[in-house]
C-alpha cells in the first residue's frame, strides 16, 4: 500500500526510491519514510515461532 505522497516523502527523507526498490530493499524504504509495519508477537492460536541458532 502506498499513499499518493509516498514518493514525495521519500525524496524529502533523502531516499533514492528507485535504487532501494530496484535492489529489493523495501524495508529501508518503508522505514525511512515512517511507513514500516512492525507486527511483533501475535500470541495467536497458531503460536509465534522463534528460532535460535547457536554455533
Amino acid at each position: 500500500m502506498a499513499p499518493p505522497d509516498t514518493w514525495a516523502r521519500a525524496k524529502t527523507a533523502g531516499l533514492d526510491a528507485h535504487v532501494l526498490l530496484s535492489t529489493h530493499d523495501s524495508y529501508s524504504f518503508s522505514d525511512g519514510i515512517g511507513d514500516l509495519v512492525r507486527t511483533g508477537l501475535t500470541l495467536a492460536y497458531v503460536h509465534d515461532i522463534r528460532a535460535v541458532l547457536i554455533d
